[in-house]
Protein backbone atom coordinates (compact mmCIF):
# COMPACT_ATOMS: atom_id res chain seq x y z
CA UNK A 1 0.00 0.00 0.00
CA UNK A 2 2.65 2.54 1.11
CA UNK A 3 6.20 2.11 -0.08
CA UNK A 4 8.96 4.14 1.56
CA UNK A 5 12.24 4.49 -0.31
CA UNK A 6 14.79 5.50 2.30
CA UNK A 7 14.76 4.21 5.86
CA UNK A 8 16.63 7.05 7.58
CA UNK A 9 15.33 9.31 10.34
CA UNK A 10 12.40 10.72 8.38
CA UNK A 11 11.53 7.39 6.79
CA UNK A 12 11.46 5.80 10.23
CA UNK A 13 9.37 8.66 11.63
CA UNK A 14 6.73 7.99 8.98
CA UNK A 15 6.81 4.25 9.71
CA UNK A 16 6.28 4.91 13.41
CA UNK A 17 3.55 7.47 12.71
CA UNK A 18 1.61 5.27 10.30
CA UNK A 19 1.70 2.36 12.73
CA UNK A 20 0.65 4.60 15.62
CA UNK A 21 -2.26 5.81 13.45
CA UNK A 22 -3.49 2.26 12.99
CA UNK A 23 -1.92 0.98 9.79
CA UNK A 24 -0.72 -2.61 9.84
CA UNK A 25 2.96 -3.46 9.33
CA UNK A 26 1.72 -5.41 6.31
CA UNK A 27 0.65 -2.10 4.74
CA UNK A 28 4.20 -0.67 4.78
CA UNK A 29 7.08 -1.70 2.52
CA UNK A 30 10.48 -0.06 3.11
CA UNK A 31 13.50 0.04 0.82
CA UNK A 32 16.98 0.88 2.07
CA UNK A 33 20.39 0.02 0.64
CA UNK A 34 21.91 -0.48 4.11
CA UNK A 35 21.47 -4.07 5.25
CA UNK A 36 21.83 -3.20 8.93
CA UNK A 37 19.19 -0.50 8.59
CA UNK A 38 16.78 -2.90 6.87
CA UNK A 39 17.28 -5.46 9.63
CA UNK A 40 16.71 -2.83 12.32
CA UNK A 41 13.46 -1.56 10.75
CA UNK A 42 12.14 -5.05 10.14
CA UNK A 43 12.87 -6.22 13.66
CA UNK A 44 11.57 -3.10 15.40
CA UNK A 45 8.46 -2.39 13.33
CA UNK A 46 7.77 -5.77 11.64
CA UNK A 47 7.44 -4.05 8.24
CA UNK A 48 8.45 -5.58 4.92
CA UNK A 49 11.85 -4.50 3.64
CA UNK A 50 13.87 -4.70 0.42
CA UNK A 51 17.06 -3.31 -1.10
CA UNK A 52 15.78 -2.43 -4.60
CA UNK A 53 13.61 0.68 -5.18
CA UNK A 54 12.13 -0.94 -8.28
CA UNK A 55 10.39 -3.51 -6.08
CA UNK A 56 8.61 -0.65 -4.34
CA UNK A 57 7.61 1.05 -7.59
CA UNK A 58 6.29 -2.23 -9.01
CA UNK A 59 4.13 -3.12 -6.02
CA UNK A 60 3.03 -0.05 -4.04
CA UNK A 61 0.25 2.43 -4.84
CA UNK A 62 1.76 5.27 -2.80
CA UNK A 63 5.53 5.82 -2.93
CA UNK A 64 7.26 8.07 -0.42
CA UNK A 65 10.73 9.21 -1.49
CA UNK A 66 12.57 9.73 1.79
CA UNK A 67 16.10 9.99 0.43
CA UNK A 68 18.62 12.83 0.56
CA UNK A 69 18.20 15.72 -1.89
CA UNK A 70 21.37 14.76 -3.80
CA UNK A 71 20.00 11.24 -4.30
CA UNK A 72 16.45 12.01 -5.35
CA UNK A 73 17.00 12.38 -9.10
CA UNK A 74 18.93 9.11 -9.41
CA UNK A 75 16.23 7.26 -7.47
CA UNK A 76 13.48 8.74 -9.64
CA UNK A 77 15.31 7.76 -12.83
CA UNK A 78 15.76 4.25 -11.45
CA UNK A 79 12.05 3.66 -10.81
CA UNK A 80 10.67 5.60 -13.78
CA UNK A 81 9.91 2.66 -16.07
CA UNK A 82 7.92 0.81 -13.43
CA UNK A 83 5.65 3.71 -12.48
CA UNK A 84 2.02 3.60 -13.65
CA UNK A 85 -0.28 6.58 -14.07
CA UNK A 86 -2.46 5.73 -11.07
CA UNK A 87 0.42 5.59 -8.60
CA UNK A 88 1.31 8.52 -6.33
CA UNK A 89 4.88 9.79 -5.97
CA UNK A 90 5.63 11.86 -2.87
CA UNK A 91 8.99 13.55 -2.36
CA UNK A 92 10.23 14.98 0.94
CA UNK A 93 13.61 16.03 -0.49
CA UNK A 94 14.33 19.57 0.67
CA UNK A 95 15.19 22.06 -2.06
CA UNK A 96 14.16 19.85 -5.00
CA UNK A 97 11.17 21.30 -6.93
CA UNK A 98 8.52 19.24 -8.66
CA UNK A 99 9.75 20.29 -12.11
CA UNK A 100 13.17 18.71 -11.44
CA UNK A 101 11.54 15.49 -10.28
CA UNK A 102 9.43 15.47 -13.47
CA UNK A 103 12.50 16.07 -15.61
CA UNK A 104 14.33 13.20 -13.94
CA UNK A 105 11.29 10.99 -14.32
CA UNK A 106 11.12 11.79 -18.05
CA UNK A 107 7.56 10.51 -18.20
CA UNK A 108 5.24 13.29 -19.43
CA UNK A 109 2.04 11.38 -18.76
CA UNK A 110 2.87 10.87 -15.06
CA UNK A 111 1.46 13.81 -13.09
CA UNK A 112 0.72 12.40 -9.63
CA UNK A 113 3.70 14.09 -8.00
CA UNK A 114 3.50 15.68 -4.58
CA UNK A 115 6.21 17.63 -2.81
CA UNK A 116 6.06 17.64 0.98
CA UNK A 117 8.16 19.24 3.70
CA UNK A 118 7.39 17.25 6.86
CA UNK A 119 8.97 17.26 10.27
CA UNK A 120 9.86 14.48 12.70
CA UNK A 121 6.68 14.92 14.73
CA UNK A 122 4.90 12.72 12.18
CA UNK A 123 6.21 9.92 14.44
CA UNK A 124 3.69 10.93 17.12
CA UNK A 125 0.95 11.96 14.64
CA UNK A 126 1.55 15.65 15.32
CA UNK A 127 3.65 16.46 12.28
CA UNK A 128 3.47 19.42 9.95
CA UNK A 129 3.26 18.44 6.29
CA UNK A 130 3.67 21.46 4.03
CA UNK A 131 2.37 20.26 0.67
CA UNK A 132 2.50 21.32 -2.97
CA UNK A 133 0.96 19.39 -5.87
CA UNK A 134 1.84 18.88 -9.49
CA UNK A 135 -0.45 21.18 -11.47
CA UNK A 136 -2.07 18.23 -13.28
CA UNK A 137 -2.37 15.84 -10.34
CA UNK A 138 -5.52 13.71 -10.38
CA UNK A 139 -8.21 14.22 -7.73
CA UNK A 140 -7.85 10.53 -6.85
CA UNK A 141 -4.13 10.91 -6.13
CA UNK A 142 -4.76 13.95 -3.96
CA UNK A 143 -7.45 12.06 -2.06
CA UNK A 144 -5.14 9.07 -1.50
CA UNK A 145 -2.40 11.33 -0.16
CA UNK A 146 -4.70 13.18 2.24
CA UNK A 147 -6.41 9.99 3.40
CA UNK A 148 -3.16 8.47 4.67
CA UNK A 149 -0.91 11.39 5.47
CA UNK A 150 -3.39 13.42 7.47
CA UNK A 151 -3.21 10.52 9.93
CA UNK A 152 0.31 11.60 10.91
CA UNK A 153 -0.08 15.37 11.07
CA UNK A 154 -1.60 18.58 9.79
CA UNK A 155 -1.43 19.11 6.02
CA UNK A 156 -0.78 22.68 4.88
CA UNK A 157 -1.46 23.06 1.15
CA UNK A 158 0.66 25.88 -0.31
CA UNK A 159 2.08 27.23 -3.53
CA UNK A 160 5.35 25.42 -4.14
CA UNK A 161 7.37 28.64 -4.00
CA UNK A 162 6.62 28.79 -0.26
CA UNK A 163 8.08 25.40 0.58
CA UNK A 164 11.72 26.49 0.85
CA UNK A 165 10.93 29.43 3.17
CA UNK A 166 8.61 27.25 5.26
CA UNK A 167 11.33 24.60 5.52
CA UNK A 168 13.27 27.04 7.69
CA UNK A 169 10.39 27.24 10.18
CA UNK A 170 8.50 23.95 10.34
CA UNK A 171 11.22 21.70 8.93
CA UNK A 172 14.29 22.99 10.77
CA UNK A 173 12.41 24.85 13.48
CA UNK A 174 12.07 21.86 15.83
CA UNK A 175 15.87 21.77 16.17
CA UNK A 176 15.93 25.47 17.06
CA UNK A 177 13.12 25.00 19.59
CA UNK A 178 15.02 22.04 21.08
CA UNK A 179 18.10 24.22 21.58
CA UNK A 180 15.94 26.87 23.28
CA UNK A 181 14.41 24.25 25.60
CA UNK A 182 17.85 22.92 26.48
CA UNK A 183 19.11 26.45 27.15
CA UNK A 184 16.06 27.17 29.31
CA UNK A 185 16.69 23.99 31.30
CA UNK A 186 20.44 24.65 31.65
CA UNK A 187 19.66 28.15 32.90
CA UNK A 188 17.38 26.62 35.50
CA UNK A 189 20.21 24.36 36.64
CA UNK A 190 22.48 27.41 36.84
CA UNK A 191 20.16 29.11 39.31
CA UNK A 192 19.77 25.99 41.45
CA UNK A 193 16.92 23.86 40.04
CA UNK A 194 17.63 20.08 39.80
CA UNK A 195 18.34 19.10 36.20
CA UNK A 196 15.45 16.68 35.66
CA UNK A 197 12.99 19.14 37.13
CA UNK A 198 14.43 22.03 35.10
CA UNK A 199 14.12 20.05 31.86
CA UNK A 200 10.55 18.99 32.61
CA UNK A 201 9.61 22.58 33.44
CA UNK A 202 11.22 23.87 30.24
CA UNK A 203 9.45 21.31 28.04
CA UNK A 204 6.07 21.84 29.70
CA UNK A 205 6.43 25.62 29.53
CA UNK A 206 7.08 25.60 25.77
CA UNK A 207 4.39 22.97 25.13
CA UNK A 208 1.68 24.67 27.21
CA UNK A 209 2.47 28.10 25.78
CA UNK A 210 2.19 26.83 22.20
CA UNK A 211 -1.02 24.96 23.06
CA UNK A 212 -2.56 28.09 24.58
CA UNK A 213 -1.67 30.24 21.56
CA UNK A 214 -3.16 27.70 19.17
CA UNK A 215 -6.27 26.63 21.07
CA UNK A 216 -7.34 30.15 22.03
CA UNK A 217 -6.04 31.77 18.82
CA UNK A 218 -4.13 34.37 20.81
CA UNK A 219 -1.48 36.50 19.13
CA UNK A 220 1.97 35.98 20.74
CA UNK A 221 2.27 39.71 21.48
CA UNK A 222 -1.05 39.71 23.31
CA UNK A 223 -0.08 36.64 25.33
CA UNK A 224 3.30 38.12 26.22
CA UNK A 225 1.53 41.22 27.58
CA UNK A 226 -0.79 39.04 29.71
CA UNK A 227 2.24 37.40 31.36
CA UNK A 228 4.13 40.68 31.85
CA UNK A 229 3.30 42.80 34.91
CA UNK A 230 4.56 46.40 35.30
CA UNK A 231 7.91 46.44 37.05
CA UNK A 232 7.85 42.64 37.49
CA UNK A 233 10.18 39.73 36.82
CA UNK A 234 9.04 39.03 33.26
CA UNK A 235 9.66 42.54 31.94
CA UNK A 236 13.17 42.39 33.42
CA UNK A 237 13.88 39.24 31.43
CA UNK A 238 12.34 40.75 28.29
CA UNK A 239 14.59 43.77 28.68
CA UNK A 240 17.65 41.52 28.54
CA UNK A 241 16.16 39.60 25.61
CA UNK A 242 15.86 42.85 23.63
CA UNK A 243 19.32 44.07 24.67
CA UNK A 244 20.89 40.83 23.44
CA UNK A 245 18.92 41.04 20.17
CA UNK A 246 17.33 37.58 20.30
CA UNK A 247 14.80 38.58 17.64
CA UNK A 248 17.61 39.63 15.29
CA UNK A 249 19.39 36.32 15.87
CA UNK A 250 16.22 34.41 14.97
CA UNK A 251 15.85 36.44 11.76
CA UNK A 252 19.40 35.49 10.80
CA UNK A 253 18.87 31.81 11.63
CA UNK A 254 15.73 31.56 9.50
CA UNK A 255 17.28 33.48 6.60
CA UNK A 256 20.39 31.26 6.59
CA UNK A 257 18.27 28.10 6.73
CA UNK A 258 16.09 29.33 3.87
CA UNK A 259 19.11 30.08 1.70
CA UNK A 260 20.52 26.62 2.39
CA UNK A 261 17.19 24.97 1.49
CA UNK A 262 17.28 26.60 -1.94
CA UNK A 263 20.72 25.19 -2.70
CA UNK A 264 20.59 21.60 -1.43
CA UNK A 265 20.26 19.69 -4.72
Amino acid sequence: MIGIIGGGNMGEAFIEGFLKAGLSPEDIFVCDIDENRRKYLQEKYKVKVCDDPKIISKTQKIILLAVKPNQIKDVVKNISKELKKNQVLISIAAGVPIREIKNALNKPDFTNIIRVMPNLMVAINKGILVTAYDFDISPEAKFEYKHYFEKVGNIYEVDEKLIDPITAISGSGPAFVSVFIQALADSGVYIGIPRNLALSLAIDTVFSTASMLKEKNIHPEEFKDKVTSPGGTTIEGLRVLEEEKLRSIIYKIIEATFKKAKNLN
